[in-house]
């Protein structure tokens, strides 16, 4: 048994010794144009998904958050301050969105199959993920505005058109809708 647990103990001494080496000499390349190992990345988006799952659970969704007003507000909120990293239906990344190591995903793409609730959305646009680039809103926007960009990614995102997209914001602003971030 006492074999056991030193080998075991051993074990974890250089396990953490090899990382410490990694860490601390700088081999590991930690440039934003260097993609990540994908067992780094494995790593993170587990804990990421895992943390979001757990923290989500206490967010109650308030009673109509996703009425027709808060889905326009949410789209044009959307474009405004998301777009730019996760692009959109005709919409590419921004300059900062393709920089970001990990890439930010394409939200309108993935939220055809993704399993994020609602409550899990607002826990991420309201705190932000740490390491990624994605900023806590919470601070910066007022809640209902959260509320209306998490009611257009999780009602409305998943299956609005490129031409809906496009007219949603023409009609919100009365303009071209190409304010801040190019539409192909």
């Amino acid at each position: 048994m006492w074999r056991i647990l030193a080998g075991a103990a051993g074990t974890v001494v250089v396990a953490t010794f090899g990382i410490l080496t990694v860490i601390y000499s700088g081999l590991y390349n930690v440039a934003a144009n260097n993609p990540m190992e994908k067992y780094i990345h494995l790593a993170l988006d587990t804990a990421m998904e895992q943390s979001v799952f757990r923290h989500a659970r206490a967010v109650t969704l308030p009673e109509g958050y996703a009425d027709e007003k808060s889905l326009r507000r949410g789209l044009v909120l959307y474009h405004e301050l998301c777009a730019q990293c996760h692009g959109g239906p005709g919409v590419r990344r921004g300059a900062v969105g393709r920089g970001l190591q990990p890439h930010p995903s394409y939200l309108w793409r993935k939220s055809k199959d993704w399993d994020w609730s609602g409550k899990e959305i607002y826990w991420l646009v309201r705190n932000g993920i740490q390491l990624t680039g994605m900023p806590a809103w919470v601070d910066n926007r007022p809640e209902s505005d959260l509320w209306s960009v998490v009611a257009f990614v999780d009602r409305r995102l998943p299956t609005i058109s490129r031409e809906d997209y496009r007219a949603g914001l023409r009609a919100a602003r009365g303009a071209d809708g190409n304010r801040d971030t190019e539409i192909n």
